[in-house]
């Protein structure tokens, strides 16, 4: 959930609430894909989604929620447990590819 130049974060918020009023009245599957320091900026910590599935990104390299799990450092948005756990990046020092695509790697028990 990047920021959108030019807006603060009462705008975004509202555009957010926006997008999930209309995919929830539309019976939609969706999700919400943020990191703690992206929702913190955007949102002010919002936590009245925290019912809808989150995908987080924190790449620390390991394949699982323990970070989430035991430490408020990586806790956001009143979400209890994640979904989906983005924990390799393709902007790390290691890059690493899958039939010669550059990719991020995502885990989900």
């Amino acid at each position: 959930m990047p920021g959108r130049p030019g807006f603060n974060n009462s705008e975004r918020s509202y555009s957010s609430e926006e997008m999930i009023n209309t995919l929830t009245e539309k019976n939609q599957p969706f999700g919400i894909y943020s990191s703690v320091s992206q929702w913190k900026e955007n949102t002010g910590n919002v936590q009245k989604y925290n019912e809808i599935p989150m995908w987080y990104a924190h790449y620390d390299k390991i394949n699982n929620f323990n970070d989430y799990y035991n430490s408020n450092k990586y806790k956001f948005g009143g979400w209890i447990n994640p979904t989906i756990k983005q924990y390799y990046n393709n902007t790390l020092e290691e890059k690493r590819y899958v039939c010669r695509v550059n990719v991020d790697y995502n885990w989900r028990p």
